[in-house]
């Protein structure tokens, strides 16, 4: 039985039984144009005449929705301007849920809470969970807009990489280079990127160390006893590129 639900115009919310559902044949009865599958395995049943989209994506807090979202709206826009699109994961209540409510932030710039109550007045049961939640939440605080060099968005995949560096030691010496910070003392020929505020030096050679855009604030405490287990070790500032042709002997004394 189809159970999908639409959100609004062009835009559907439903779980995997929709999508094979008759063998496909409720999704061109709807005149469903596009499925975006946000789930741990991708569909078993395709249409030729439907475009498929699969992210793979496990429905757990510590599952990164952030980093999707990107082609996720660009997915959804192409959709809607050509047909319509069907969201689905599972059940069709946390994952695509969330994917969901954060393209109606997007859209409509609204807060979290609108965009999730207008959601839940098509499909009342649905409940991101607790991870997801919070990164909305985030996406929220950073004006419902995907800005790389937000400093929100530094932290939040700051705190993805220590998550998952945890018990892996034969990663804990490898950085994503999209973490690396660039030089502050090398200037992009556009300007672009750069980061705003204080510039932190050695207080010896006077070198630029780090700019005030990659600190991460905590409230001060006594020594690592102040800190979760979890968060004991975890880098304080954003990691930078350093250059081979600078002394490793630097002091900040």
């Amino acid at each position: 039985m189809f159970s999908a639900n639409e959100i609004i115009p062009g835009l559907w919310l439903g779980a995997r039984s929709d999508v094979e559902c008759e063998k496909g044949n409720y999704l061109i009865k709807h005149k469903i144009t596009h499925v975006l599958s946000i789930e741990s395995q991708s569909p078993s049943i395709y249409c030729p005449d439907i475009k498929y989209k699969f992210i793979e994506m496990d429905d757990q807090e510590c599952a990164d929705l952030l980093v999707h979202l990107g082609e996720c709206f660009t997915f959804i826009e192409e959709a809607r301007q050509a047909g319509s699109v069907l969201v689905h994961c599972l059940v069709g209540m946390s994952r695509s849920a969330s994917v969901v409510t954060a393209y109606l932030m997007n859209k409509d710039k609204i807060s979290l809470e609108s965009a999730l109550d207008k959601v839940k007045e098509k499909r009342f049961y649905v409940r991101p969970n607790q991870g997801f939640m919070e990164q909305l939440s985030l996406f929220e605080a950073m004006g419902c807009d995907l800005n790389p060099h937000h400093t929100l968005m530094k932290f939040h995949k700051l705190g993805q990489y220590a998550q998952q560096r945890e018990g892996s030691r034969r990663e804990r010496s490898v950085i994503p280079k999209e973490l690396l910070e660039k030089d502050p003392n090398q200037k992009s020929p556009s300007g672009q990127g750069d980061q705003e505020g204080s510039v932190f030096r050695c207080r010896k050679c006077r070198r630029a160390l780090f700019k005030e855009g990659s600190l991460i604030g905590h409230s001060p405490g006594r020594g690592q006893l102040s800190f979760k287990w979890h968060k004991q070790g975890q880098p304080l500032a954003q990691p930078k590129r350093v250059r081979k042709d600078v002394p490793h002997t630097l002091s900040t004394r």
